[in-house]
This record gives C-alpha cells, structure tokens and sequence, in this order.
C-alpha cells in the first residue's frame, strides 16, 4: 500500500507541464497505436475483397459453364491473362474475360461508354417512378460505382433528371 501513495503523492508533487507533457506522450502514443490498427484493416479488408472477387469468379464460371454443359475451366486469378497456349473449348476462339459480371455466352468482353449510357437510359425509362444508383447497376450488371459517371453524363446531356440520390427519365426524352 506504501508504493501506491507514495506515486500519487509524486503525481500531485509534479507541475502542471510535467503532466502536460505526459498527456501529450500518451495520446501521441494512442495516436499511434490507432494508425497502425486502421493500415490492419485496411489491409485485411483488402485481402478480404480480393478472395470474395475470386469467389465470385468461380461461380460465375461454373453457372457460365452450366448454362453451356461443358465442364467448368480450371479457376485463374481475377484480372490473369487468358492462356494464349490453351485451346479454347469447343475448337471456339479464345475468349478475354474483363470483368467477372460476363455472365452469358457470347457477350461483348467490355461495353463502349455510348452502349452503357443507352442501356442506362432504357433502364431509367423503365422506371418512371425514380430509380438509385444501386438498382441500376444492379440491372445493367455492373458495380453501382460506376453507375454515377454514366448517370452524369446523361444529366448533362439532358436526357434525365436527379431528385435527391433517384433518377427519372425527362417527359421530354423519345424512348430508344
């Protein structure tokens, strides 16, 4: 018990700056000790992202190779080179994946920018109630990320509006 008083009579004992300096020390420290937890996660939420992207690139192979009745090919890291070497199945070209959304036979690889903003457009249009980023994506099949540069460049073409995070079609846009 002695110690115990003895530290909290030195703590009462020492100036205001001492003190000062010792607070600083330690939130410096937790400071620290925070940044570092924060690059771990990140970190993991990278890898964690990276095995899921893998994951859904063997069932959407698989359902590809259901949908074909053919053996599923054997699994590739997301975004590998095609195996030039390796015949294609079926005596068929080789075909490039871009993107593990390809989901049917005989899709283009990857849509030119004009295509995306028509399939936009005839989505919204779809929906004259108002529709969000998400479902959007969500029936072009892609990542909703990338539904607001789409979306922006038909704002600024005119050929829809946004209230809020929805979108609606203009009264005055022809249908495609």
């Amino acid at each position: 018990m002695r110690p115990l008083i003895a530290n909290i009579v030195n703590a009462i004992r020492t100036s205001g700056p001492v003190r000062t300096h010792r607070v600083r020390d330690v939130r410096a420290e937790t400071r620290a000790t925070l940044t570092q937890h924060r690059w771990v996660r990140r970190a993991s939420t990278v890898a964690i992202r990276q095995a899921l992207q893998r994951h859904r690139l063997a069932v959407i192979e698989s359902l590809r190779a259901a949908l074909i009745g053919r053996e599923p090919p054997p699994r590739r890291r997301v975004g590998a080179a095609p195996d030039a070497n390796r015949p294609a199945p079926d005596g068929a070209a080789p075909v490039e994946h871009t993107s593990v959304w390809e989901l049917w036979p005989g899709t283009p690889a990857r849509e030119d920018a004009t295509s995306e903003m028509l399939h936009a457009l005839r989505v919204i249009q779809g929906h004259p109630e108002g529709i969000c980023a998400r479902d959007i994506g969500n029936e072009l099949g892609i990542e909703w990320r990338r539904v607001p540069g789409i979306t922006r460049r038909l704002l600024e073409a005119g050929l829809i509006e946004q209230v809020g995070q929805e979108f609606y079609p203009c009264a005055r846009t022809p249908r495609p």
